[in-house]
């Protein structure tokens, strides 16, 4: 689903001063608490969240392929990842539906959960790779665990902002190339 439009919310910690009557206040909520940048003032932040401003067609740069077991952070990843201009190929939360979403549908990006509910995205990871190479990205609560058992992955922590994802994308693209 496109993100068609952008709002601009403005944040008083902790209360959110105004709601997208597009999106569901928690997904709204947590977008704003993940996509906080810097504070404009102490207590006041200006935070880019989806969808108010007129239609802005972007052209797809990457089909990615997220495999989050968290399905709110898998919604609001395709979310961040649509509005960078991406095209989200499907949104996965297991291991075997990762590997057989990969297969389906030929990604040329991934996100992936290191650590799954059923299954491992790193797992995952190792059988796609094992038909072709995608390029991809690990996202985890562990940096210093996975940076470990994969040393050369580009690996970013959460909670991570859009640029961090953005530069992530970029060094996994670079690496592949």
């Amino acid at each position: 689903m496109p993100i068609s439009r952008v709002e601009i919310q403005r944040v008083d910690a902790p209360l959110i001063k105004s709601w997208s009557t597009d999106m569901h206040p928690a997904r709204t909520f947590v977008a704003a608490i993940l996509q906080t940048p810097a504070a404009s003032t102490r207590d006041e932040r200006t935070v880019l969240c989806s969808p108010t401003l007129p239609l802005i067609e972007k052209t797809a740069l990457l089909r990615i392929l997220v495999v989050e077991d968290d399905a709110l952070i898998g919604m609001l990843l395709g979310d961040m990842l649509e509005v960078m201009g991406h095209e989200v190929c499907a949104i996965e939360a297991t291991e075997i539906g990762a590997v057989n979403a990969a297969a389906q549908f030929a990604p040329n990006m991934m996100i992936v959960d290191a650590h799954l509910r059923e299954g491992s995205g790193m797992s995952a990871v190792d059988q796609i790779l094992a038909k072709r190479f995608v390029p991809h990205v690990f996202v985890t609560g562990d940096l210093q665990g996975i940076s470990k058992l994969r040393p050369c992955s580009v690996v970013i922590a959460k909670p991570f902002t859009e640029a961090t994802l953005a530069g992530a994308i970029a060094r996994a693209r670079r690496t592949s190339a």
